[in-house]
This record gives C-alpha cells, sequence and structure tokens, in this order.
C-alpha cells in the first residue's frame, strides 16, 4: 500500500492499487481500478480496520470506473 498514511503491504494489495490514510480514529482506503475487482476486497478491507482498530472507515471511489 501506499499513500500518505504509511501502510503496510499486504498479501491482496499485490498491484498496489490501495491506498491508505489512517488518522486518530479514522481509515481512508482508496481504490483504484484493479482493486475494486478483487473478490477479497470485502476481507482486505476489514482487516485493514481490524489491524489499525478505527472505528471510521472511508472507501474512496473516484479512480473506479463503473
Amino acid at each position: 500500500m501506499n499513500g500518505d498514511g504509511g501502510g503496510t503491504a499486504t498479501d491482496w494489495d499485490t498491484a498496489g492499487a490501495i491506498r491508505v490514510e489512517r488518522g486518530p480514529d479514522w481509515l481512508f482506503v482508496g481504490l483504484g481500478e484493479g482493486a475494486a475487482r478483487r473478490d477479497d476486497l470485502a476481507e482486505g478491507v476489514c482487516r485493514l480496520v481490524q489491524a489499525s482498530m478505527a472505528h471510521r472507515v472511508v472507501l474512496e471511489l473516484d479512480e473506479v470506473e463503473s
């Protein structure tokens, strides 16, 4: 993962299509085109939220085409 939040790479983000920014109690997860097509996206985001102990999560989908 990349971004100003200093996220760490996970096994489901092999293409670097996920951007994570962290705050005191929140997690912003920006999804690129490849990440939005993954079958295990929900599980991966849940693992990120649990690992960071965040109470709020925002999925940024502005880079994803419908």
